[in-house]
């Protein structure tokens, strides 16, 4: 399978914004925003990127779509990011016009974002093309320099290739994998199985899967990864990363979700696959925003980050990989730059 790299960024150059799913907090965006205009790039909005229905999407799926394949196809766009989360972005991808596609593939922008964009970067995944698993812009301004530095770093074509012991917090099942990286969010990877943009299915060749997950019932996420193991091509899966998995509820099931903790849920489903697994909690969900607020009120430096020393790595999403899941040493290598 041919993968395709998108161009690193230099300084100048056009990132276009969108907001395929959920409603934009203005004011996280424009931090967001002053953010990448700080670092030299110029931005361009979605011309729909501000509109609402009701609560649940930044306007209809047309208007979506349309900002989506705009950005595609504007050939001053050298990367397209995503303003913020949500749940529909999936709707933009029903009835994508195949010259986007083939526009795509041709001149592949590049891609950065994740929740709900994990849509995108999964669906390019399955085309070859290469991504960024990254902060989306509403909320970048509350991640840590080092998270910020982290994107772009990648943006620019200096992404840090490997990896250590300090960014392992325990090795599940020890072992070695090499695959081409895909990092996601479970549920928008499950989402996509069966139809044209499915990820296992398409993509060619052998793959270490990382995935995080948010405010989702034990139950629920044990079901999404048995979907994963019931696919037929999970054999291609070579290697199992667990980043951050945000909650700990399980409403269905109480007793059986209030003794089987993350580690062991993922320990049974995978131990008999001769796969390694381990965690690597620096990407995926922080808590809300609120919530946290709640945390700092008591403090005296109010001009502290809302997420902290909680680390968000920008990681490629299609780039080779090799795991080393040894737990006196663990590393993750990458083999190559996202970009050239």
């Amino acid at each position: 399978m041919q993968i395709l790299k998108p161009k690193k960024l230099n300084i100048g150059d056009t990132i276009g914004v969108i907001a395929p799913s959920g409603v934009v907090e203005a004011k996280g965006l424009e931090a967001g925003l002053k953010i990448l205009k700080k670092w030299g790039f110029k931005v361009k909005l979605g011309k729909h990127i501000f509109k609402k229905v009701d609560d649940y999407s930044a306007g209809t799926p047309q208007e979506r779509r349309e900002d989506f394949e705009n950005m595609v196809t504007d050939p001053e766009i050298k990367a397209i990011t995503c303003a913020e989360g949500g749940y529909a972005a999936s709707s933009v991808l029903l009835s994508l016009n195949p010259r986007v596609i083939e526009s795509l593939k041709n001149n592949p922008p590049l891609f950065f974002g994740f929740s709900d964009f994990c849509v995108f970067l999964n669906a390019n995944f399955s085309l070859g093309i290469i991504g960024i698993h990254a902060p989306n812009l509403v909320g970048l301004a509350s991640h840590n320099k080092f998270t910020q530095e982290s994107l772009k770093k990648v943006l620019l074509g200096e992404m840090e290739l490997v990896y250590g012991p300090s960014f392992f917090t325990q090795i599940l099942i020890p072992g070695k994998a090499e695959g081409y990286f895909l990092p996601t969010n479970l549920e928008t990877l499950t989402h996509l199985f069966g139809s044209r943009f499915d990820p296992l299915e398409n993509f060619d060749g052998p793959i270490i899967l990382a995935v995080e997950e948010v405010w989702e019932d034990k139950s629920d996420v044990r079901r999404m990864m048995e979907e994963v193991i019931l696919h037929r091509c999970f054999y291609k899966v070579k290697a199992v990363l667990i980043g951050r998995i945000i909650g700990d509820s399980e409403i269905e099931y109480p007793k059986w979700g209030k003794k089987t903790s993350w580690q062991e849920l993922f320990v049974s489903l995978l131990k008999d696959k001769n796969i390694p697994l381990a965690e690597f909690p620096n990407f995926g969900h922080l808590e809300e925003q609120k919530k946290i607020f709640k945390i700092l009120r008591g403090t005296k430096n109010r001009s502290q980050t809302i997420y902290g020393e909680n680390l968000f790595l920008a990681l490629p999403v299609g780039v080779k990989a090799v795991l080393n899941a040894n737990p006196e040493n663990p590393k993750l290598k990458f083999l190559e730059q996202p970009v050239i």
